[in-house]
């Protein structure tokens, strides 16, 4: 069986981290006096955590399946039928779920692990102190859901960032709650940062670099570069018009037709000019009407009209 691997764009990682951003502010600013909201919005903000952490790993092993932590993976007799159809997927899944049982600091090792190849002796002081924090988080988490909202003896004797004063029942203000949630904002933008740092190659190819891959597919003489024919924008991505020059005259016949259906397909006040059947590269027209429809070459003309 073979299995195409995803493509990872460091854009996708970064925007499931600003949803994350985006998504904890709001519960933040959801908190008030009524303890029971504090309690659901600290488990809902504690959930969207642990599901964004567990997108960012998914999107990278989707991509580089080698990082997975174990060597090895037992899989039930159950989703073997949902390997044949997804694939490493399904392996994926299974280990993160696996992951996920490991506690936050182990999920949030694992990340900085497989993102920056940094284990914890690698990371900074700062980092280690969020990465603590949010472990100690996801204590407080717990004995609210499996406590009954009472300090739990890691809280009690272990707690060195969010130390609970009292051994009684825990008092879920807003103060507590916005702290929990300020410590999941916080590793969120040091995982940002690493992403930045470590992915910014892995960016999606621009309409431009596409046109401009199949132009060099089409014209290899060295009076059809691409600047010379077309205006275009970089920071919009989008050909902006057709330029004409006077080397034109000197294009074979075969150029001038691949010449035409390009002004074509950018602009119908241009036509294609006709050529015999028996002379065409059948494969190389299918690739330029396939980008073409990929980069929706017909209306950035449209686009570009101010």
């Amino acid at each position: 069986m073979i299995i195409k691997r995803k493509e990872l764009y460091v854009e996708d990682l970064i925007e499931i981290i600003e949803n994350l951003k985006v998504r904890l502010n709001e519960m933040k600013q959801k908190l008030t006096v009524d303890e029971i909201i504090n309690k659901g919005l600290f488990v809902m903000s504690s959930s969207i955590f642990e599901d964004s952490i567990r997108s960012i790993l998914k999107e990278i092993l989707l991509k580089y399946p080698q990082k997975l932590k174990d060597k090895s993976y037992t899989i039930s007799r159950k989703v073997v039928h949902n390997i044949s159809l997804n694939g490493f997927e399904v392996i994926i899944d299974h280990a993160l779920f696996k992951l996920f049982h490991e506690g936050v600091k182990e999920q949030l090792l694992y990340a900085f692990k497989i993102i920056s190849n940094k284990v914890e002796k690698d990371l900074l002081p700062e980092s280690l102190k969020v990465i603590d924090g949010c472990e100690e988080v996801s204590w407080y988490r717990n004995a609210l859901i499996h406590n009954g909202g009472r300090p739990t003896q890691m809280i009690i004797n272990q707690a060195k960032y969010h130390r609970n004063e009292k051994n009684d029942k825990i008092n879920f203000n807003k103060d507590l709650v916005s702290r929990f949630i300020n410590e999941y904002s916080n590793i969120s933008n040091i995982i940002k940062n690493e992403v930045i740092e470590k992915f910014t190659q892995h960016r999606p190819e621009t309409k431009i670099k596409k046109l401009k891959k199949l132009w060099s597919k089409c014209f290899n003489s060295p009076l059809l570069s691409f600047d010379s024919y077309w205006s275009y924008c970089t920071e919009k991505d989008i050909v902006i018009d057709a330029k004409f020059t006077s080397s034109e005259n000197a294009l074979s016949s075969g150029e001038s037709v691949l010449l035409s259906i390009w002004r074509s397909q950018f602009n119908d006040v241009y036509k294609a000019k006709s050529f015999i059947v028996l002379n065409i590269n059948y494969d190389l027209i299918y690739e330029m009407y396939k980008v073409f429809d990929e980069v929706k070459f017909f209306y950035m003309h449209q686009i570009a009209i101010p």
